[in-house]
């Protein structure tokens, strides 16, 4: 409970500047909106629906992977994060708060696909495994997005590196599109990616895809362990200090 005490005054500082623009929430929604409209031109509704599905782990994944380690290494330039350094807070609280604020700053996005998905015949009830899928999907992004920003250095990389692995997380996975796409030769590859199995598992709760009992623990497991690898991560190699 301390951690989050720490965390949210840092995380409700950082995040009101964006929400006070919502041009900032066209901006970040142009190129999933893309995808969309893209995959239901080609494939047809039912793509289309695969592919807003999938927007969901998107955002999640990309407020810390994409946005993150930018606003980290921004803090980092214009001195900022010398302040949270010197105060009493460690590298876990600070990121969870920079991670709290990233989440804020995309989740009016979220909620506007879950009132899509809903008022399209999604069950209220299958809110809160999605809502749990995505909250671990975030946390998950959100500390290897901390960790890789505290090594980036030059504030003029930080967001090719970041766009990057967003790309190789969410672009070249079955997240806009489902596992059954992938062929069986490959689809283990595509498993070893954590956002494969976060995209499976929101599929899954809508009723989307139908898969045997163990593949529901599997998806679980795999994002359970690098959500617990990443915030190891933060907490042993994460170079918040500076060297």
């Amino acid at each position: 409970m301390r951690v989050l005490r720490q965390a949210f005054p840092i995380a409700m500082m950082l995040a009101l500047p964006t929400l006070r623009h919502p041009l900032w929430h066209l901006t970040l929604s142009i190129i999933p909106a893309s995808y969309f409209l893209i995959f239901t031109l080609m494939g047809g509704p039912e793509l289309g629906r695969q592919a807003l599905l999938g927007v969901l782990v998107v955002f999640a994944v990309n407020a810390g992977i994409v946005s993150l380690p930018q606003l980290i290494v921004g803090l980092r330039y214009r001195r900022m994060q010398e302040m949270f350094v010197a105060s009493p807070i460690g590298p876990v609280p600070y990121a969870l708060g920079t991670a709290i604020s990233r989440l804020l700053y995309v989740l009016p996005l979220i909620v506007l696909v879950l009132a899509l998905l809903v008022l399209t015949g999604l069950p209220v009830g299958k809110l809160p495994p999605i809502l749990a899928v995505l909250s671990v999907t975030w946390l998950i992004g959100s500390m290897l997005g901390f960790t890789v920003a505290t090594y980036v250095r030059n504030p003029m990389h930080i967001s090719a590196v970041s766009n990057l692995l967003g790309l190789l997380l969410t672009l070249i996975p079955p997240v806009y599109y489902p596992l059954s796409l992938v062929p069986k030769s490959v689809q283990w590859l595509a498993l070893l990616v954590p956002t494969t199995h976060a995209a499976q598992l929101v599929r899954i709760y809508v009723g989307a895809v139908r898969v045997k009992a163990g593949s529901l623990a599997l998806s679980w497991a795999v994002l359970g362990a690098y959500a617990a690898l990443f915030l190891l991560l933060v907490a042993t190699r994460a170079r918040w200090h500076e060297p």
